[in-house]
């Protein structure tokens, strides 16, 4: 059980990996469609389950591995730094964007397709020529944030779950610290994750 927790995070690493670069043609006789969700699912569920045992085990090591006191606690502190930054990660797309797109003002043509009005209020509604569509603020604000937040909330929170772990594996004295930045990262996965999971399986992700 030690080494559950970075099993499971190279596991959902490929995965989520394998989502953002599609799969070839030709390759689908060899990776099934279904992988990368299915390896998404299993390494994450393995991470919760190495969470509730590595707290269950706080009070001892979790494993065998060697190394320096104090580079063991500078790990820690580097876990947290990374849980840190993807809770930051993920609160830019759920936190900052609605606040600024609030800073915009209410919608001047109040939620109704009318071309006529989008042109009177260019200042709120942007017209994108090569694919023929107005964008009001959220709509902008999604396509700069989103393309950057999301990979790295995923990518800063895989990464504090390992390097917790490895903290807690040489022996940290803080081992508060690194449980904490454990807690954080492997939560902030599950906010991302869970409810893409739920429209996958409610038919939405098509």
């Amino acid at each position: 059980m030690r080494w559950l927790i970075p099993a499971a995070v190279v596991v959902t690493g490929l995965g989520i990996l394998a989502l953002y670069v599609p799969v070839g043609k030709g390759m689908e006789f060899f990776i099934p469609p279904f992988t990368p969700i299915a390896f998404t699912v299993v390494g994450t569920i393995g991470l919760v389950v190495g969470l509730v045992g590595a707290w269950r085990r706080r009070m001892e090591p979790v494993g065998a591995v060697s190394g320096g006191q104090r580079l063991a606690d500078s790990t820690a502190r580097a876990g947290l730094v990374f849980a840190v930054g993807a809770l930051m990660a993920i609160s830019s797309v759920y936190v900052v964007e609605p606040i600024l797109v609030s800073l915009q003002g209410p919608d001047p043509c109040a939620g109704r397709f009318d071309t006529a009005c989008f042109m009177a209020h260019p200042d709120y509604w942007q017209h994108d020529p090569v694919a023929d569509s107005w964008a009001p603020p959220s709509a902008r604000l999604s396509q700069t944030l989103l393309p950057v937040a999301w990979p790295a909330g995923l990518g800063l929170a895989l990464a504090a779950a390992l390097v917790s772990w490895l903290a807690l594996a040489t022996g940290t004295r803080r081992r508060r610290v690194a449980l904490s930045a454990l807690t954080l990262g492997v939560l902030v996965l599950l906010f991302m994750l869970v409810p893409w999971f739920g429209l996958l399986l409610g038919g939405g992700g098509d």
